[in-house]
């Protein structure tokens, strides 16, 4: 596995939570449109709400999409991470690829104060492969 492949979770989580906040938005902006046509009927510039309505429903079909790519390759993960036979390595791997920690916080999680110490041994286990 590379490292892009490894990156691959990072990068989808991201992507999953930049959609989240933009179908956030848009909920409020239905909502916004919702309370202006019924109050004076004129709809108070925020656009037609069957627009809104329609882009929500789409973002929506494209984060269950994601959410379900994230799910698939989360096992994939694990279960390339299952099969290193190293403890400490899984344990790396484990923290920096599926709970997305800093190197940082995974040299104290490890009782290191060096933050290299962990991103040593990860490199040292892709250059022995």
């Amino acid at each position: 596995m590379t490292i892009d492949a490894l990156s691959r979770l990072y990068w989808l989580d991201r992507e999953i939570r930049l959609l989240g906040e933009q179908r956030e938005e848009l909920l409020s902006k239905a909502e916004k449109c919702t309370s202006k046509l019924g109050g004076s009927g004129k709809g108070g510039g925020y656009g037609d709400n069957s627009a809104v309505l329609a882009k929500l429903a789409d973002l929506s079909v494209r984060l269950r999409s994601m959410e379900e790519q994230c799910l698939d390759e989360r096992g994939t993960l694990e279960d390339y991470i299952e099969k290193i036979p190293d403890p400490q390595i899984r344990l790396i791997f484990r923290l920096k690829f599926v709970e997305m920690k800093t190197w940082q916080q995974i040299a104290f999680y490890m009782g290191e104060f060096d933050e290299s110490y962990p991103r040593r041994r990860f490199k040292r286990f892709f250059e022995g492969l």
